[in-house]
């Protein structure tokens, strides 16, 4: 909510310009915008790997911010740039990432499983034995999101996935992904290719750091008024975007897509925060009713007196 991020010294440039948005479980969320719009800011500034100048990223009414070392097993994030050791296979490369990732005493048959769930949900079984510098594009790009699905991740932030893949690539990975959201997740995707647009749940038009619309796939072109969705970027040179901006906040689409959804209160379906962390971690509770928090070490503390008064 209200996320700014700026650079610069003196004349401090805002790359980000008070941005509200809000997102449910289950869907599969692209943001769209020309290059150096603020798509891959934007990301950053919602995962927490670069925090917003100002605002906050409330997650289950928790705000990210001040807990990020509680979600970050709750939070994937695949950066534009592959960042897996292309000498490996493709099973070495996620066994070794479980290793560093999952808890010191997962079990090895746990792990084993993991893995091959996520080379079947991915569809990378037959290259299980491939060093990963032989995949193409797209394989490599599903390896990086498997190496990230490890951890189980409610919300997954993914920067330009499809960015040097052929049209055939794109619509296969994105149907991978659109296939993810289906076990309750919430997946977040930048991009500035328009071939499967169809596919998300909510579309995201991002101009020079400022939202220009925001709804679903079908209401973009009569919203810009245009014939097909290739148009838009033409479209967006027309007005500054200063302009697109204060059209889309007087918008229907406004109100019903960023005010309503963030007046509404915080759905317990999002998931369960605590089942995202260690057992040995910081767990921390909150009833929803008064807003009490504790956390498990408070609890085990609490214990250990009344043990120790009751005798």
């Amino acid at each position: 909510k209200n996320l700014t991020v700026s650079i610069g010294s003196l004349n401090r440039q805002k790359i980000l310009d008070n941005v509200s948005l809000s997102f449910n479980s289950g869907e599969l969320v692209g943001v769209l915008g020309p290059s150096g719009s603020g798509k891959s800011t934007l990301i950053n500034a919602i995962c927490g790997f670069r925090k917003a100048d100002s605002g906050n990223v409330i997650i289950n009414s928790l705000d990210l911010y001040k807990n990020l070392e509680q979600f970050r097993s709750s939070i994937g994030y695949v950066p534009q740039d592959d960042i897996i050791h292309k000498e490996l296979s493709v099973y070495k490369t996620l066994k070794y990432a479980a290793l560093l990732r999952l808890s010191p005493d997962t079990a090895k048959d746990v792990i084993e499983d993991k893995i091959n769930t996520i080379l079947n949900m991915l569809e990378l079984t037959e290259r299980t034995n491939l060093r990963v510098k032989k995949l193409s594009g797209g394989q490599r790009k599903r390896v990086s999101i498997g190496v990230e699905l490890l951890t189980s991740p409610r919300i997954m932030l993914l920067d330009e996935p499809t960015s040097g893949l052929d049209p055939a690539l794109e619509v296969k990975l994105m149907s991978v992904l659109k296939n993810l959201v289906k076990e309750n997740r919430l997946i977040f995707v930048s991009t500035h290719i328009m071939k499967s647009l169809d596919l998300l749940d909510l579309l995201i038009v991002i101009i020079k750091g400022k939202i220009a619309f925001i709804g679903k796939p079908e209401e973009v072109c009569e919203y810009f008024e245009v014939d097909e969705i290739s148009d838009i970027f033409h479209k967006l040179t027309k007005k500054t975007p200063e302009q697109w901006q204060i059209q889309f906040l007087k918008s229907s689409l406004f109100s019903f897509y960023v005010t309503s959804r963030l007046a509404a209160p915080y759905p317990a379906s999002v998931f369960s925060f605590a089942e995202q962390i260690k057992p040995k971690e910081n767990i921390i509770l909150t009833k929803t009713e008064d807003k009490t928090t504790v956390t498990i070490e408070s609890i085990e503390a609490e214990l250990e007196r009344l043990k120790k008064e009751l005798g």
